[in-house]
């Protein structure tokens, strides 16, 4: 693995910030997952953009837009087709280190063709509720990532949030969306759910097919009702779900359609 420090590359082995940094003492800062293609990050305007949106709600401070493109742009040349995971820290406590920028350049995952995932119940979730943080792509990611180990556990693939009303929000790491006669479903963003690039561009390309796009709130009977379910991420980009719990699901054509759009999209960056 690659890693590139404020615009320094480093092995691995010698990448280090310090123990103060509170990132790591509190979970303090923001990140972001950016996909790279033949060597050029897909869509980077629309992740840094998120990034400085995230940074905003926690106050977390950020290098200069100029240095950010281009330590994303050098990663990704060095890493070809990757992932770029972007970390932002604010330094150590009462300034006694500077913030950083830290850039890894990961080889693609090993990922299932079709998704199977278990509803977990998500209290940390705002759900609707007002909430600074709400849509901010965090450090602090643990409860959904206890929420992935919940579901793995338990030999699903991934999660699905639930609130605890029961309305639908998303995966620990991705959008989700299905398919009821024809139209495109997504959660609406207002229920703080993470306004996922992937599906931003999915929403396009949905409405560039000619098909109805519909968000709103909606209930797991909702879900288990649909024709197709489908995830959404950077890493995933669009693939079929095909069990919620002991509902089971076809890969349909409308989700493998939007995913040979999507592909066909990313081919052209």
């Amino acid at each position: 693995m690659d890693v590139f420090i404020d615009g320094e590359r480093l092995d691995a082995a010698d990448a280090t910030i310090s123990v103060l940094d509170l990132g790591l003492v509190r979970g303090v800062g923001v990140f972001e997952a950016i996909k790279a293609y033949d060597g050029a990050p897909f869509t980077l305007t629309e992740h840094l953009d998120r990034l400085a949106r995230s940074a905003a709600a926690n106050g977390t401070p950020l290098a200069d837009r100029s240095s950010l493109e281009a330590w994303c742009r050098e990663a990704a040349e060095v890493g070809g087709t990757c992932i770029l995971r972007v970390l932002c820290t604010p330094g150590g406590m009462g300034g006694a280190t500077p913030p950083r920028t830290i850039v890894l350049v990961e080889d693609l995952p090993a990922l299932p063709a079709t998704f199977r995932l278990k509803t977990v119940v998500a209290p940390w979730h705002p759900a609707g509720a007002e909430w600074g943080l709400a849509g901010a792509k965090t450090l602090s990611y643990g409860p959904n990532m206890h929420a992935t180990h919940e579901a793995t556990s338990a030999g699903f693939d991934d999660a699905l949030l639930v609130a605890r009303d029961g309305t639908v929000l998303e995966g620990p790491t991705s959008a989700v969306g299905w398919v009821v006669d024809g139209d495109v479903v997504f959660p609406s963003l207002d229920l703080g759910v993470l306004a996922s690039v992937t599906r931003t561009v999915a929403e396009r390309l949905v409405a560039d097919s000619g098909r109805e796009l519909r968000t709103g709130r909606f209930g797991l009977d909702d879900v288990r009702a649909a024709d197709e379910v489908m995830v959404l991420s950077t890493v995933k980009e669009v693939a079929p779900v095909v069990a919620i719990d002991d509902t089971t699901f076809e890969p349909g054509p409308v989700t493998a359609d939007l995913a040979r759009r999507f592909a066909a999209l990313t081919a052209e960056a």
